[in-house]
């Protein structure tokens, strides 16, 4: 009796109108199916989240030169985008073969109860084309394809402040100035770089190569010492280091990516201006010449001794360099007033060649006059330029500037100031330098920048979640049409004879309608006619022994 009544409670029991007949249907148990469904698209959503979540805690997650796209290798290319391609064909397809199936599934629940010609054409329809879904591969395809992108990471350092108070200051300077290691000697074991770092200013070509560093940008080194960057415990020799404040991106073993730093660094230039003029006793600034003819038996005493004087003065309480020409240099005078300025710059630094880059069009920001301790040696700088490239057949400096334009002078005495920005805080940043520990605390500035990593990988910005939407859509509404259709049938699943009939295939479709008998059902192709059928209500049965579709008002 048990398993009787057991038995009974899997029955329910149908009448069937054209036939008045009653029949016993068993319903089936299946969970397979349901559960297939709801853990396939939850496996989908389980992929896409930890996909982007990987994405938002490392920013990328390729290598950066794996399968880059900017690779030489064409073949390359065209197999990652067909490996791509592949893997959002098999994702795309696995979704919507999951939707059908819950489609599916929902219409042979309601086929035990009337349903409309209508809504079994929606359903069908729905089952066969995904509606708006049935292009999801383009988004699996946007989702996974990596692009080239820049990762950057934050840098903090600190650097030299030319601004400090010790440049105003005059007994701490001089204890910096003087010495072993102080700035004067520093300054000129440079004599030679000094006059070159000048001359190529006044071309505006490229820079001079220092610390290992090229300078590229108005041909000077802007008084900026390259930033002291290398990895968390690499070995430094300055005391002043720059690191990164966030865990940098893995580059993976062996790589050697095309990293760049940009940081915002103090620089020092000069407002030079240069003019003509004739000089005496009786000028402001005077001049006197007390000139004598010397034979130098070195050039046979034919040659002329060309000469370049320089001397500094502070006429009117402006810095200046006067520049006494004569020889073949002329004989006139030039008054260059010389302002040192601070400022500061956005530099780039590109890691591989080893070169610092500031864009000559942008305008430095935050422009203050130099302490006069920085003016005192710059013009130091400048005096030893001069000297140094006195010969006894002529002048070195005068040489190079060989066309006498003021904008030439101008040009050479703002490299020459620029780099003697460079040669001082190098020697107070060097732990060989003018400290034996580290510089005092008002002579540090801090810096910072970001440190840009190209690679290959996919960024984490609006766009990956975006694609998510569509994904996910797709999956709870599955999810939803397979919970409906339990609880539209108790929970019971569906009628056993009903399991195999699968509504989106056209020719099981036919053969229930013939089998139901519903040669009237449509009035033919009308238009009207089609419209009346689709207020007809269908049901699928038993009829003779055979499932068909039946018309429950009919007869």
């Amino acid at each position: 009796m048990a398993s009787s009544s057991s038995f009974v409670n899997l029955l329910r029991e149908h009448f069937v109108e054209e036939t008045g007949e009653f029949f016993a249907t068993r319903y089936t148990r299946r969970v397979v199916r349901p559960l297939t469904i709801i853990v396939g698209q939850l496996a989908f959503v389980a992929l896409v989240l930890t996909f982007l979540l990987a994405i938002h805690a490392r920013g990328y997650l390729l290598p950066p030169r794996v399968f880059r796209l900017n690779s030489p290798y064409p073949q390359y290319q065209a197999s990652y985008t067909y490996a791509v391609t592949l893997v959002s064909h098999l994702l795309a397809l696995a979704s919507s073969y999951l939707f059908s199936q819950a489609v599916l599934y929902l219409m042979q629940v309601y086929f035990a109860e009337p349903m409309s010609v209508a809504a079994v054409g929606f359903w069908v329809s729905l089952s066969k084309r995904d509606l708006i879904f049935e292009r999801r591969q383009t988004i699996w395809t946007a989702l996974l394809t990596p692009t080239d992108i820049v990762i950057h990471t934050p840098l903090n350092g600190s650097e030299i402040d030319l601004s400090s108070p010790l440049f105003n200051d005059e007994h701490r300077f001089q204890e910096i100035w003087n010495g072993t290691n102080g700035i004067e000697t520093w300054l000129k074991s440079f004599r030679s770089v000094t006059s070159n770092s000048g001359a190529i200013s006044a071309d505006s070509n490229i820079g001079l190569d220092f610390g290992n560093w090229t300078y590229f940008g108005t041909g000077t080194t802007r008084g900026i010492l390259p930033a002291d960057y290398s990895d968390p415990g690499a070995p430094h020799s300055t005391w002043l280091v720059t690191s990164n404040t966030k865990r940098l991106p893995p580059i993976g073993s062996g790589e050697d990516p095309d990293r760049s730093i940009t940081m915002t660094q103090q620089g020092l230039f000069a407002d030079v201006s240069c003019k003509h003029r004739h000089l005496d006793e009786k000028t402001n600034p005077p001049l006197s010449r007390n000139r004598t003819h010397v034979d130098l038996p070195a050039l046979n005493g034919q040659e002329p001794y060309h000469v370049l004087s320089i001397a500094s003065v502070c006429p009117n309480g402006k810095p200046a360099v006067l520049i006494d020409l004569s020889g073949k240099y002329g004989n006139s005078s030039m008054v260059c007033t010389v302002i040192p300025q601070i400022m500061k710059l956005d530099v780039t630094y590109f890691l591989d060649a080893r070169i610092i880059y500031y864009d000559s069009d942008d305008e430095p920001t935050q422009i203050e006059p130099a302490h006069p301790w920085v003016l005192f040696a710059a013009m130091q700088s400048i005096n030893d330029a001069f000297k140094y490239g006195q010969t006894a057949a002529g002048n070195v400096i005068g040489d190079t500037l060989f066309v006498d334009f003021d904008s030439e002078h101008e040009s050479y005495l703002a490299g020459v100031v620029s780099f003697t920005g460079t040669a001082m805080k190098s020697r107070l940043a060097s732990k060989n330098g003018s400290f034996v520990h580290e510089p005092p605390a008002d002579l540090v500035r801090n810096i910072n920048g970001t440190l840009s990593t190209p690679c290959t990988g996919w960024k984490n910005h609006l766009k990956p979640y975006l694609m998510l939407l569509p994904i996910m859509l797709v999956a709870f509404a599955s999810i939803a049409l397979v919970v409906f259709a339990e609880y539209k049938s108790g929970f019971k699943g569906i009628p056993s004879e009903h399991a195999d009939f699968n509504p989106a295939n056209p020719m099981q479709l036919m053969a229930a309608a013939s089998a139901g008998g519903m040669p009237d059902a449509f009035g033919g192709l009308s238009e009207e006619g089609i419209k009346r059928a689709k207020r007809k209500r269908l049901q699928l049965g038993n009829v003779d022994g055979r499932i068909g579709l039946c018309d429950v008002h009919a007869g």
